[in-house]
């Protein structure tokens, strides 16, 4: 008996990924069918896109979708809709918005002045994340303003010590907010209002640094965290400043890529027409374990980098006609304490 894994990749200008965790752990003997597909916005199958396939194991921490409809795991102002800060709600959206494998985001509206003060960025959404130390920190967001601070997303340790904080800043500008870092280059990048962007933070714990970046592109590298006592993550707080802001966040995951089993694959991976179908295993028993694909050489006049899988396949490559195409493998500076 086979399980089976759908990842799917989108042509977006960003890189957005659809993935369904495995419920149950896998023994090495246990194949994994696993159907890669390249979708449009909209959550068709694009049959423009074929090439190389590259795939990365990853291990899932915290998954946040909001399919139940609710704000759980999320808390709002610790379960207090208190009169000076924001209203937090579950809200639908299409597979056009944020990740196409969606349905639902959290939606933040209105504001408590400056979300980075003291306390105030607790006024809002909370998540306990217990204490993790992801490789990962990804999301996707958008705002109804450029020209005022909306959005702030708080990522802290379980004493509430700041690892860093990311902000929608007046300006149509996003990043991390590198007053308390004395970081020498600027780690924003470009936003307009009323537009998603897919958000990663990839996190080196070691040397306590991690890299920005925004819808594909390198915002900043070994940016450093705000507080070096810093050595796992134990909870994200989501707030906005201005008053009239709504913004919406989406996906919200913690993932690792280093400790994860070894997976096999059986041949070059190559998707033809928008899909791949094949089959992975590993090398140990493993939960929450999801694969994350990428398009290496796309044919379509749209390339995108994005991530993948496995299997046997007939179909050939326009560029290799006369060959068939097989599957790869492969300082806590005074911000203060929330609540």
């Amino acid at each position: 008996r086979s399980s089976s894994l759908a990842v799917v990749l989108s042509t977006m200008v960003a890189t957005h990924l659809k993935w369904d965790l495995l419920a149950e752990q896998h023994a090495t003997d246990l194949p994994i069918r696993v159907t890669v597909q390249a979708c449009t916005p909209e959550g068709d199958i694009d049959p423009s896109q074929s090439g190389k396939l590259s795939l990365l194991v990853c291990k899932s921490l915290c998954d946040d979708t909001f399919a139940s409809k609710k704000i759980h795991p999320w808390t709002a102002s610790d379960d207090a809709r208190t009169s000076d800060g924001p209203i937090c709600n579950v809200v639908a959206k299409s597979a056009a918005e944020g990740d196409p494998g969606s349905t639902h985001c959290l939606q933040i509206t209105g504001g408590v002045g400056d979300a980075k003060m003291d306390r105030n960025w607790a006024k809002g959404a909370k998540r306990n994340m217990g204490s993790i130390r992801p490789s990962r920190v990804s999301f996707n967001v958008k705002t109804n303003s450029a020209e005022h601070e909306t959005g702030v997303l708080f990522l802290t340790d379980a004493s509430d010590r700041v690892c860093t904080v990311f902000a929608l800043r007046e300006g149509g500008k996003m990043g991390i907010e590198d007053e308390l870092i004395h970081f020498p280059s600027d780690v924003r990048a470009d936003f307009r209002a009323h537009t998603w962007y897919n958000v990663n933070m990839l996190f080196d714990w070691a040397s306590h640094v991690f890299d920005l970046v925004v819808d594909g592109a390198i915002v900043g590298t070994r940016i450093p965290f705000e507080d070096q006592l810093v050595d796992a993550l134990g909870y994200a707080y989501i707030s906005n400043s201005y008053a009239g802001s709504e913004t919406c966040w989406d996906r919200f995951q913690c993932s690792d890529e280093s400790s994860v089993p070894s997976m096999e694959m059986e041949e070059v991976s190559y998707m033809c027409q928008g899909i791949w179908q094949g089959h992975v295993s590993f090398d140990s028993q493993a939960q929450n374990i999801f694969l994350r694909a990428h398009l290496e050489d796309s044919v379509s006049p749209q390339r995108t980098p994005t991530r993948t899988s496995l299997s046997r396949t007939s179909c050939t490559s326009p560029s290799t006609a006369d060959n068939p195409i097989a599957l790869s493998s492969f300082a806590h500076g005074g911000r203060g304490r929330g609540g």
